[in-house]
């Protein structure tokens, strides 16, 4: 299961409990991308929807689907749908580096 260790540090996520318990009051449809929780949430919900086991490649495609939400995703795109939708359409397209350690042969 992905986890808020594995985000990469270069992207600023605000870990306040204020904001935590704010997304309870916000729709539950949009992500908000600087919420932690709900990305690695809105990860997980491809892990499971996907079946991958959890192994070394699906710690990279994790780490590729932050890389996207906070990169290449319009900012204008916040359903959840619709974020899923835009990451499936354009997997292909979005350069991401392998990381050190991980083989995908």
């Amino acid at each position: 299961m992905f986890d808020a260790i594995y985000l990469d540090n270069k992207y600023q996520y605000d870990y306040s409990v204020k904001r935590y318990l704010r997304k309870f009051l916000v729709s539950a449809n949009r992500l908000d991308r600087k919420d932690p929780f709900q990305l690695v949430s809105f990860i997980n919900s491809f892990v499971n929807a996907h079946h991958w086991p959890w192994d070394e490649i699906t710690i990279y495609n994790c780490k590729r689907i932050e890389f996207i939400i906070q990169e290449k995703l319009p900012s204008h795109i916040t359903q959840k749908k619709a974020m899923y939708r835009w990451i499936a359409n354009h997997w292909q397209e979005a350069y991401f580096p392998a990381q050190k350690d991980i083989f995908l042969n």
